[in-house]
């Protein structure tokens, strides 16, 4: 599966048939930069990008609620029912903190992440599991400066 936004703002996933790239037959929701996407089998895959998560069960796209409005850039799976994502969130004073939260096969839940107190700009880009550990590696920057640690 492969996703992407276009030029003018439509989000779509592509997934390969063996043979070529086809688009699925519902795209993901409009209005949203889609930026990553992990699958564990031909029928299960989350997307996210933005403040924008959708699940694709092998026929359609659905999209997930959270309950707080993160800026969702990276997700990796280890099963349908087991996915980490990370990206930023707005903190008080205007300045953005990071965030990882967890897909049970039900809900989202908050993680707390590290940060890099004095930037303004806290995010994280990146996540990778092949299960679901104590800690789970990720990078990200915090104003010019680049961090790497791990979820815990």
């Amino acid at each position: 599966m492969a996703v992407g936004t276009s030029q003018q703002g439509l989000a779509w996933a592509e997934r390969w048939n063996g043979l070529s790239w086809r688009t699925t037959p519902q795209p993901l929701a409009t209005g949203y930069l889609v930026t990553s996407v992990s699958c564990t089998s031909t029928k299960s895959c989350l997307a996210v990008g933005g403040n924008m998560s959708e699940i694709w069960n092998g026929s359609i796209w659905t999209l997930l609620k959270t309950s707080i409005q993160p800026a969702l850039n990276g997700i990796a799976c280890s099963a349908a029912e087991d996915c980490a994502a990370v990206g930023q969130v707005p903190a008080i004073g205007g300045r953005l903190k990071t965030i990882a939260m967890w897909w049970d096969g039900s809900a989202w839940v908050t993680n707390q992440t590290q940060n890099v107190y004095t930037a303004r700009v806290n995010d994280l880009e990146g996540v990778s599991c092949t299960t679901r550990p104590a800690e789970v590696p990720h990078v990200g920057a915090g104003s010019g400066t680049t961090i790497a640690s791990a979820l815990t």
